[in-house]
């Protein structure tokens, strides 16, 4: 019994050390150099509906265009129905908007292929002004890495530790049955 528990603890040292020591690797006489390029801008897509328009930056949009837009900025966009309409549904990235004052502020742009998307609605009769449907929006938080890897890591380290607990009984039933 006391042998398996040993090994059982040998192989989840050992374990413990592959996971946190990071592979190195070299060569002696070549190297490779890795680089990127990091934009100042990126592309958003605006899809704006009928009956209205949306500024960005001072200028008007209308229809589906693409813009470019600072890196790691925030960027205000002002949606401006035609008269006699109001926002109908704001998406941005796929996600309902709220309008606060006919403008919605985007967090700070990190990617590429983002969509703003406005449709317009004519205004009821009821003479209430342009009301904004809209419900909350979702915080586009900037993504800061893959966590993946070490999740399965620690789940390759539990469950070898559980298959050597589990040998290690498995070897003292059968001394038992002896």
């Amino acid at each position: 019994m006391r042998t398996g528990k040993f090994f059982a603890a040998v192989v989840m040292l050992c374990l413990c050390f592959m996971i946190t020591e990071p592979v190195q690797a070299g060569t002696e006489e070549k190297s490779t150099e890795l680089t990127t390029q990091i934009p100042d801008e990126h592309l958003v897509n605006l899809d704006i509906g009928k009956h209205g328009s949306v500024i960005v930056d001072g200028k008007k949009y209308t229809g589906k265009q693409e813009i470019k837009v600072r890196r790691l900025e925030a960027q205000t966009y002002q949606v401006k129905p035609d008269s006699g309409y109001q926002a109908d549904k704001v998406l941005y990235d796929g996600k309902t908007v709220k309008l606060t004052d006919s403008t919605y502020t985007a967090e700070a742009i990190y990617e590429d292929g983002l969509t703003l998307k406005v449709t317009f609605i004519k205004e009821k009769a009821s003479g209430l002004g342009s009301s904004n449907k809209n419900t909350a929006s979702k915080s586009n938080a900037a993504k800061t890495g893959d966590t993946a890897d070490s999740v399965i890591w620690f789940l390759a380290l539990f469950l070898s530790g559980a298959a050597c607990v589990m040998l290690s009984g498995w070897k003292e039933n059968r001394k038992l049955k002896k």
